[in-house]
């Protein structure tokens, strides 16, 4: 999982628009694998790559499900 903990600030406020429940907790990352080895927390160069589109994404806890919501292509 890649993520940053630091400035989420526009996270979170796209999130209050969204009117995203704020006591369930947040955590922006990228799962890259899902695997039982543990690795130890490291720091990365920065990661970039092209963006065609946002998605809005249901996470169906437990259920290791997602529901795509709604589509938004970016120009």
């Amino acid at each position: 999982m890649l993520c940053r903990d630091d400035d989420r600030t526009p996270l979170d406020e796209l999130r209050r628009q969204l009117h995203a429940d704020p006591l369930r907790s947040f955590k922006p990352h990228v799962t890259l694998l899902y695997d039982r080895k543990v690795i130890s927390q490291q720091e990365l160069a920065p990661v970039g790559w092209n963006v065609a589109e946002v998605l809005l994404i249901r996470s169906l806890i437990g259920h290791a499900r997602h529901e795509v919501l709604a589509r938004y292509p970016l120009a």
